[in-house]
């Protein structure tokens, strides 16, 4: 049961990373992205 615990907590911690990296990808590594293309 505890470690059954553990994985829920991870799998939650791994999706609120997950969300938080997609919604910094749009404002971070977008544009980044999209500065480096133009400088081609």
């Amino acid at each position: 049961m505890v470690v059954f615990h553990l994985s829920h907590y991870g799998m939650l911690v791994l999706m609120s990373v997950l969300m938080e990296v997609m919604n910094g990808a749009d404002t971070i590594v977008l544009p980044v992205v999209f500065r480096h293309t133009q400088q081609q």
